[in-house]
């Protein structure tokens, strides 16, 4: 097909693409085409910070202006020269025509040029319906009789043409930078990259590589149409709409996402871990840990689920520190990580580093403390114990549907069950089915009943695995445990120690006797707390636990078992005052009761005391 005549000075790009239209039924809609650019042309496309000064544009678009270059050195142009296989979504663009004004400033024009339409536009091959906004963009749309093919459209972009990136300048960026098509003043920026990824790039073949661009137009806006909206508004507000309407990412899938924090990367580790399975020891199955939802992230959801990736990732942050270079002992590869004045072995954080750095940091983790973590996770009180009841539920439903005596309504009820088990929360639309929810009622009724009978269901919450894991890392960075021994022997100990009958009877006589006051400590005020005074109490609970445990490894103490206890028991009661007034409302018995519980919670404390009695100051 022949392009349309344009005159070679008039036009920087002619490219062919799919177009639509976005019309929501409104008198003015936004038009674009889906395509892509070659290496040569992606330099025509401009950022805002290229083509205008910060005091030039209007407020809502000076955001749009600033660009993260550490963002664009340190994950952006990394992820694609680095990775097998690395792809960027279509970079949205806008067709603008702007003028320079005395002093040297950049306006945009209000409107487009005229609309000049030719509705059979015949370019000697094919019929066009031709739409030219004077010598600033034209749209051909092929034609067969009175019906458009989309498929087949022709943008011709003029010479006087500014092509703005409105989504994705990040990306933009880092493609302009590897390909050296950035300009000058850009382009130095970008000169200190690492020397291994300059040395990269340079050994690359960029040929074949094409962009995907999305280009957008409002056909409306143009000299000569008494539309108010002028384009600098229209674009502003796609622009402030596209960013606003974006799903905000949750704390739970920036731990899946985020490449710029070395803890939630640590925490993807352990999982990959525990999802390959083939482990050398008992281990929970990757069905037990809760990675995906929306909403409530501090509780669990999933029934078969004893943690999630929001709390393992603070394990990591408990075990790091102010400084997570000292809890993984970096300093003996301080040289391998000086990389340069800018990513020095000094400034190492867990979110500042360079690429080189970050691989190194991750390699060292994979080797010395993935097995480490996972022993750790899996001493949480009964959590193998309560793993083995959901295996056999696993096994008992893969049973039933490998049965040959199933009809096949049974079988696709028991995959629903399945599903709403083992394959996400997305399914909950089964549990409107009464009898999916009975039978998962029943398939779940001994992981239920041994739950209540060992309060996990406290074990359950944030705040005390928190606390659990800030209590181990105060014994072992206090060395009162371990001595000098290797966080790995110490994983070990901990691991092991939690299997034992000693543990699991301590447990009892703590957090299973005092289960209901501690539940309404936990549930407080306003759904599950996280309190200081919760978290602390809990840590002082555990503390002691870890004390009558391993009573023969010198663990030393501040104060008397007797003044933690009290503080705990302090702590717990005025935290469930609010519950307790909720339950003498509903009694006749008023004060009385309330009296009654408390002093029944005192007595337990009072056995809980007595069981720390031969811990010596």
């Amino acid at each position: 097909m022949v392009i349309p005549q344009v005159e070679e000075d008039h036009y920087k790009l002619k490219i062919i693409g799919r177009s639509g239209i976005f019309d929501m039924g409104n008198d003015t809609h936004v038009e674009y085409l889906q395509t892509s650019l070659s290496i040569d042309q992606i330099e025509e496309i401009s950022s805002v910070r290229k083509e205008f000064k910060r005091g030039e544009l209007p407020f809502d678009l000076m955001m749009q202006r600033e660009v993260d270059d550490e963002r664009i050195k340190n994950e952006l142009i990394p992820y694609l020269i680095e990775n097998e296989l690395s792809f960027f979504p279509p970079i949205t663009v806008v067709i603008l025509e702007t003028a320079s004004t005395t002093g040297d400033e950049t306006k945009i024009k209000e409107k487009y040029p005229a609309l000049n339409l030719e509705s059979n536009y015949n370019d000697g091959n094919n019929i066009f319906e031709k739409r030219k906004f004077g010598n600033l963009f034209s749209i051909d749309i092929l034609k067969e009789g009175t019906e458009k093919r989309r498929w087949f459209t022709k943008l011709t972009v003029g010479s006087n043409a500014t092509l703005l990136a409105v989504d994705g300048q990040h990306r933009l960026i880092a493609l302009q930078a590897i390909l050296n098509k950035l300009s000058d003043i850009e382009q130095n920026i970008y000169k200190d990259l690492d020397k291994t990824l300059i040395d990269k790039i340079k050994g690359k073949n960029f040929d074949n590589l094409t962009i995907p661009i999305t280009f957008i137009f409002i056909p409306q806006l143009h000299e000569g149409n008494e539309k108010q909206l002028s384009l600098v508004e229209a674009f502003r507000k796609i622009f402030v709409d596209i960013n606003r309407n974006a799903r905000k990412v949750n704390e739970m899938r920036n731990v899946l996402l985020d490449e710029q924090d070395l803890l939630s990367i640590f925490t993807r580790k352990v999982c990959g871990k525990i999802q390959e399975g083939n482990l050398e020891f008992d281990s929970i199955s990757i069905d037990e840990i809760e990675w995906e939802k929306t909403k409530k992230e501090n509780q669990l959801s999933n029934p078969l689920a004893i943690t999630n990736i929001l709390f393992l990732r603070e394990m990591f942050s408990s075990w790091a520190g102010e400084n997570f270079k000292i809890s993984m002992n970096l300093a003996r590869y301080s040289k391998e990580l000086e990389v340069s004045d800018e990513y020095s072995y000094d400034s190492l954080d867990v979110e500042y580093f360079s690429y080189q750095q970050k691989n190194f940091v991750i390699s060292k983790f994979e080797d010395n403390y993935t097995i480490s973590f996972l022993k750790l996770i899996n001493s949480l009180p009964h959590i193998l114990k309560r793993s083995k009841i959901i295996e056999q539920i696993k096994f008992s439903l893969k049973d039933r549907l490998n049965s040959r005596d199933l009809t096949e309504m049974e079988f696709k009820l028991n995959s629903k069950i399945e599903e709403v088990l083992f394959f996400g929360e997305e399914k909950k639309v089964h549990l409107k089915d009464k009898q999916v929810k009975s039978l998962i009622d029943e398939l779940l009724s001994d992981l239920v009943k041994y739950q209540k009978d060992n309060s996990l269901d406290i074990v359950r919450t944030r705040v005390f695995q928190e606390a659990y894991f800030n209590t181990l890392f105060k014994i072992y960075n206090n060395k009162v445990l371990l001595d000098e021994k290797s966080f790995e022997n110490f994983s070990n100990f901990i691991y092991d120690n939690s299997q034992s009958k000693e543990y699991f009877d301590i447990w009892k006589i703590i957090f299973v006797n005092n289960k209901e006051l501690l539940e309404k400590a936990l549930k407080g005020r306003s759904g599950y707390s996280r309190s200081a005074t919760i978290l602390e109490s809990f840590e002082n609970l555990l503390y002691l636990f870890m004390i009558k445990i391993f009573k023969d490894r010198n663990i030393k103490i501040s104060k008397h078992p007797e003044d933690y206890i009290n503080s705990i028991k302090r702590n717990l009661l005025e935290n469930s005052k609010f519950k307790y007034k909720k339950d003498v409302e509903k009694t006749s018995s008023g004060e009385k009761e309330t009296k009654e519980k408390v002093e029944l919670f005192e007595i337990e404390f009072d056995k809980t005391i007595d069981l720390f009695s031969s811990i010596e100051e």
